[in-house]
């Protein structure tokens, strides 16, 4: 799954996954630093997400490259790049997402990184505007 995060118009409006309105991080633990670890526990009403993995790259300011995998999801890890890009002034995000075992394990990531992008593009284009408002 490969997708870049610039908007060129038009706003789409998703139910979306609010995590500072929805989910509780209690349990996590990140070691930020190449060969280092992390838990991401987020604590929803309705279901626990426990996901684990290591951190392979950290180029900063450009890249970060770390293993996923989420308890009682995945059976095995799969792996997340994230490139930052200079376009003139715009910073381009891509997400990359691979190594998945099934086409229907795919699918579902790529439903719940689209529920994620678009209220950080819509979130991201709002302060834009009201950057631009007070100039």
């Amino acid at each position: 799954m490969r997708g870049g995060f610039r908007r060129l118009g038009g706003r789409r409006r998703h139910a979306g996954l609010d995590v500072s309105r929805r989910c509780d991080f209690d349990g996590s633990a990140i070691d930020f630093r190449e060969g280092g670890a992390y838990r991401i526990v987020m604590k929803s009403p309705r279901q626990d997400h426990d996901h684990t993995g290591s951190y392979l790259e950290l180029a900063r300011p450009s890249k970060l490259r770390f293993t996923w995998n989420t308890k009682g999801v995945d059976t095995t890890e799969t792996l997340i790049t994230v490139a930052l890009k200079d376009r003139g002034g715009i910073t381009e995000l891509t997400l990359t997402h691979e190594r998945f075992p099934s086409p229907e394990l795919l699918a579902r990531y790529k439903g719940g990184w689209s529920r994620i992008a678009d209220p950080l593009a819509d979130h991201l284009e709002q302060r834009k505007s009201k950057s631009h408002a007070r100039a």
